[in-house]
């Protein structure tokens, strides 16, 4: 009997970068829901089992040598995991993956009583946070599928397994191609010293803060009379936090962006690692107006927007690890277009209620939280679900520094709904 040899996928370069990443972090992404009843066991097993026909890196390994993803049929008896008790909560949903022994995805079922969690744990070198909860959805969708035991065709389907930046390459014409040949917008300097800890005992923790629908929808409307987006106004007043925590005026940072809802509807976008970013650079002088700044900050993201600097950097590393890569001098290159953000800002969207209930077990909670960041490095992420914003930050540090990442969270916070309730 003839063995089949195992398919390998080629790494895209975004997956790459993210290996570049490692050397400051380990690129994890988290999705974690509870629910207002119980998840069936089998069902959900077979769900991730169905979902991996249209995400196969999911039965794979990547190898960190090779720069490549090599299939190794993992199924949902690697990537389901069962765990019990209120204890289970920090233990699964902080928990790593081994990227060249373990399936990119871990998916931990937490029974807890009569109301049960998931927590989706992902490789960034796989999937950005738009993949992420497009995957969730998928999953969803197969677990309703599996319950009904349709002999049907199934709900889902037409996936494109085209990773790479050339869907996102189609959707601009000729001239805007050509002209992201252009150099680079060279990033803003980052120099934002946040008092952390340098000694002490140090684990890994996850910070949040929300702002619950009924103050968040006056945070919408407010934003509305004043023709802003809730990203503007959050951004600002992370920026507000960061300087009064760092002591310093000027204040830069990286937005990621997903280009996933660029693509084409059909066939659906590949789930995958497809991120470009944009810039953050103010400064926050003493005494600086809210209002005017966050009108700068308005402004200057409408014009970010407006224009291709965001797919530059991907198109560039495209280029450079197509014909560069693996030598070390397009490592240098690549760290030089797109060198690790320092501190960054993640607006992961709006999780569809609806798209993330199991069956019968209706979702109460759920937000979406980036990798874990070791000093200098710092991140927040937000992401909304049901009305209510949340915001996370992920971090390997002291009690210290728990406490100061709570308190930028809640001077983030504080700063958002006190300009909400300004000049009402």
């Amino acid at each position: 009997m003839v063995s089949m040899a195992p398919k390998i996928y080629r790494a895209t370069p975004t997956e790459k970068l993210q290996v570049v990443y490692m050397r400051s972090h380990r690129p994890l992404i988290r999705f974690f829901v509870s629910f207002d009843g119980k998840i069936e066991p089998k069902a959900l097993e077979e769900a991730v089992d169905l979902s991996i026909e249209e995400a196969p890196l999911l039965s794979c390994v990547f190898s960190l040598t090779k720069n490549r993803w090599v299939q190794k049929n993992f199924s949902s008896r690697e990537i389901v995991k069962i765990v019990s008790g209120s204890a289970a909560m920090d233990e699964t949903i902080l928990s790593d993956i081994s990227f060249e022994n373990e399936s990119p995805l871990k998916v931990f079922l937490i029974q807890e009583g009569e109301k049960d969690s998931l927590c989706f744990l992902v490789s960034h070198l796989a999937f950005d946070g738009m993949a992420l909860k497009r995957y969730v959805y998928l999953v969803a969708e197969s677990y309703d599928f599996v319950l009904r035991h349709r002999n049907e065709k199934k709900p889902f389907g037409d996936y494109s397994l085209d990773r790479s930046f050339r869907p996102v390459l189609k959707t601009l014409s000729l001239r805007e191609r050509l002209s992201l040949l252009s150099p680079a917008r060279k990033p803003p300097k980052q120099n934002i010293p946040l008092p952390f800890s340098e000694k002490g005992d140090k684990r890994p923790f996850i910070a949040s803060k929300t702002i619950s629908s009924g103050r968040f929808l006056s945070v919408k409307a407010k934003a509305k009379e004043d023709d802003v987006t809730i990203n503007d106004i959050v951004m600002t007043a992370y920026a507000f936090a960061l300087s009064f925590y760092s002591e310093r005026e000027s204040i830069s940072f990286s937005c990621p962006v997903s280009f996933v809802k660029e693509l084409p509807k059909r066939p659906s976008p590949a789930f995958s690692n497809l991120t470009g970013v944009f810039f953050f650079d103010e400064r926050i002088e003493a005494g600086s107006s809210f209002s005017q700044v966050l009108q700068r900050v308005h402004s200057s993201f409408a014009k970010q927007k407006g224009s291709l600097d965001s797919y530059r950097g991907p198109f560039l590393l495209s280029l450079a690890f197509g014909l560069l890569h693996p030598s070390s001098f397009a490592i240098n290159l690549v760290s030089k277009i797109a060198p690790a953000p320092i501190v960054s800002y993640s607006n992961l969207g709006i999780i569809e209620k609806d798209a993330i209930s199991f069956g019968s077990a209706k979702p109460e909670k759920a937000f979406i939280s980036t990798a874990v960041k070791k000093a200098p490095s710092f991140q927040l992420s937000i992401s909304t679900f049901s009305d209510d914003l949340t915001m996370t930050s992920s971090f390997f540090g002291t009690h210290s520094d728990e406490r100061l990442t709570n308190e930028i969270l809640a001077k983030t916070s504080d700063l958002v709904l006190d300009w909400a309730m300004d000049e009402k």
